[in-house]
């Protein structure tokens, strides 16, 4: 019973009979690859939409045979033929050097003269597919054509190890955009599935398009590689009111509750963090440990923020116009001395509840210093209203 011919192997629209014919090889090929008629010969469609098909063999059906090539001048596959059935004088199981020194009905395989195949008369190599070839007294062993499996790499800034099926390693180095080509060449018909071994270091790289099963060149697996970032972010507690937190001075954080923070800003291996209290809540002061340190690789979670209510607060404000020297003091004692315009706070704390009183202690000389918001009782905050004003 004759085998059924693969899509692959279909055959297009000259026929010739038997070895010897000599007409031209106009053919519409449907694909690349198919396998078509060439003067007489079996041959391979170099594109879609072509009329001509290319000779796989080295002449035509002559004195001299027709031999099989090594596939180096076939486009696109490698694509061996073991038929052109011979018309010489060896019989079957004698040696041959090429077809036509078998004889009529058998074929040089493996420089022995062999039968074509059949269902009891399978490819004397294993490899090759038996097909029925229009055109053809016997059926023909016919190597399946192989195909390249690739595509391209981007935005690689190290060395990436690609597989397929599981091994053929190709390892690529830094590339902007490239094409990639595996080594291993892989029969029609056969899957493959192209994935990452080895990431470069601080990229990760994504495989698109890279599964499927050849039909052809496999050209469109795409491989994206983007450099790695880290998160930076701890634990609050303590909390009662709202504190704004930064990192590296900037990317404002506000929080509200106890609990786990995250930064929204990312940084690259590598990089520096910094994080600090940008604005302490009402009545509470927040501290930070933990809070400096370089990317390595992972994400930062051990920043430590912790708030206490606070017991006591300062008393401050702002001084201008001043060109002397002033000394201000606070509920009559706790001396300042201030000697040019700008925020001043006192050294000394005051209890929650407590009434706090600013006046000037002495006055710079030709000018005269009065103090407004300088009174009142300390209520669960700092004082910095406190105004001096001196002409």
């Amino acid at each position: 019973m004759k085998a059924p011919v693969p899509a692959v192997l279909t055959a297009c629209v000259l026929l010739l009979f038997g070895c010897g014919g000599t007409g031209g090889g106009g053919a519409n090929c449907a694909d690349v690859g198919d396998v078509c008629w060439f003067n007489g010969a079996v041959g391979i469609c170099p594109a879609i939409g072509d009329n001509e098909c290319t000779s796989l063999c080295d002449g035509f059906f002559d004195a001299g045979g027709c031999e099989t090539q090594d596939g180096t001048s076939c486009y696109p596959v490698y694509l061996g033929l073991f038929g052109c059935l011979g018309t010489g004088t060896v019989s079957a199981g004698g040696y041959c050097a090429k077809n036509n020194d078998c004889e009529s009905g058998l074929a040089c395989i493996s420089n022995t003269c062999t039968h074509g195949c059949d269902a009891n008369h399978p490819c004397a190599d294993g490899s090759g597919i038996c097909v029925d070839i229009e055109g053809y007294e016997w059926m023909v062993c016919v190597i399946s054509p192989s195909f390249t499996v690739g595509g391209s790499i981007g935005r690689l800034s190290g060395t990436v190890v690609l597989q397929n099926n599981g091994g053929d390693n190709l390892a690529i180095s830094a590339q902007t955009f490239s094409a990639f080509t595996f080594g291993t060449r892989l029969v029609y018909g056969s899957s493959y599935s192209v994935t990452v071994s080895s990431q470069p270091s601080g990229q990760t790289c994504t495989v698109s398009n890279g599964k499927g099963t050849i039909t052809r060149n496999v050209t469109d697996i795409e491989v994206l590689c983007s450099t790695d970032t880290y998160s930076v972010g701890g634990n609050v507690s303590g909390l009662s009111g709202t504190v704004v937190l930064q990192n590296n001075g900037s990317d404002n954080l506000s929080i509200s509750s106890n609990g786990s923070f995250t930064f929204n800003t990312e940084l690259a291996d590598g990089i520096s963090y910094s994080v600090t209290v940008y604005s302490q809540p009402s009545g509470q002061t927040c501290t930070v440990t933990n809070g400096s340190g370089t990317i390595s690789g992972s994400n930062v979670a051990n920043v430590s923020v912790t708030c206490s209510t606070a017991t006591s607060f300062s008393v401050g404000g702002s001084i201008i116009g001043l060109s002397g020297t002033v000394v201000l003091q606070l509920n009559g004692g706790n001396n300042l001395t201030i000697s040019s315009s700008g925020s001043f706070t006192f050294a000394s704390t005051l209890s929650n509840g407590t009434a706090y009183s600013v006046t000037v202690y002495t006055q710079p000389s030709g000018q005269t210093c009065s103090v407004a918001n300088g009174s009142g009782t300390i209520s669960g905050s700092k004082i910095t209203n406190v105004t001096v004003t001196c002409q």
